[in-house]
């Protein structure tokens, strides 16, 4: 993020089945520099962030994405199968919030 970009190029970070795994202090630290980096996007240099991320509740995977310049939250726009034999494109309007990762009934605490 620190790195120049140039007019008319999208920046986009995407992570699949990755948030479990890291400490909610890197989960944060991430969600502050997006938001930083989302506060400095332009019309000419935007900002994505796409991620794939279990919904343990479900039984499946959630697709949410988010773009700036704005302030709009994640929008959930569609469910998946883990390895991606299914996905399931949802319409809008959309589930509007941050991703909310749910415990496994096999977890403690």
């Amino acid at each position: 993020m620190a790195q120049p970009q140039r007019e008319g190029v999208t920046r986009v970070l995407m992570h699949s089945v990755v948030w479990q795994y890291l400490p909610a202090t890197s989960r944060e630290r991430i969600r502050i520099a997006m938001d930083a980096a989302g506060a400095r996007a332009t019309v000419e240099r935007p900002l994505g962030w796409v991620m794939m991320e279990p919904n343990r509740d479900l039984h499946r995977h959630e697709v949410r994405v988010r773009g700036w310049p704005g302030e709009r939250a994640m929008d959930l726009v569609a469910l998946t199968h883990a390895h991606g034999a299914w996905v399931e494109g949802l319409s809008a309007p959309y589930e509007t919030r941050d991703y909310l990762m749910r415990r496994g009934a096999y977890e403690k605490g």
